[in-house]
């Protein structure tokens, strides 16, 4: 679960929404005002973050848990074109640090 709670920020600073599942290591990922809109399930499998389909069938390997930045980076490139293409301003920059560093 922490290595969800470590990825949350990187996709929310970019406009994304995200629902973590309380009971496993699953996180909805969502862009619109209510977690039935479009969005993407990102789970945590042998130390990385993986995107996976509705089904569970297919899943797409994303990162490794301790590269925070570029897994949202990822993520955000793997999803915007997919869903909303031509539809997203460009986001401001924004920095991610890790736990406790000032």
């Amino acid at each position: 679960m922490r290595h969800l709670e470590r990825l949350e920020p990187a996709l929310t600073c970019k406009g994304w929404h995200c629902l973590r599942s309380g009971d496993e290591p699953l996180m909805r990922v969502y862009v619109g005002s209510g977690v039935r809109e479009v969005g993407a399930l990102v789970t945590v499998r042998d130390g990385w973050y993986c995107l996976r389909s509705s089904t569970g069938l297919r899943v797409q390997w994303v990162a490794p848990c301790g590269d925070v930045g570029t897994a949202g980076d990822r993520i955000d490139d793997l999803l915007r074109p997919r869903l909303f293409p031509g539809t997203f301003a460009p986001y401001p920059p924004c920095s991610i640090r890790p736990s406790g560093v000032p």
